[in-house]
């Protein structure tokens, strides 16, 4: 859900770097997974890492959703006037 929400805030913040925003997003939770190797209690799977990063690419997809939507309503109240 973390991820799902700072995709979603990174890809409204930089609407033209959505790759970019995707490669640091799973940077950080591969980094994420990694850490927790040094915590007794906690275990790392790729089925974590591919879960979180599902979170992250539907964040993004929703960021895109709204951009283009508040593009749109931009776009026809300008035509309006």
């Amino acid at each position: 859900m973390a991820l799902a929400v700072l995709g979603f805030a990174f890809s409204l913040a930089y609407p033209r770097r959505l790759l970019v925003v995707l490669t640091l997003l799973a940077g950080a939770l591969c980094c994420f997974e990694y850490l927790q190797h040094f915590v007794n209690y906690r275990h790392a799977t790729v089925h974590d890492v591919a879960i979180k990063f599902a979170g992250a690419v539907v964040g993004v997809g929703g960021g895109i959703v709204v951009s283009k939507l508040v593009s749109n309503i931009r776009s026809d109240s300008n035509g309006i006037n």
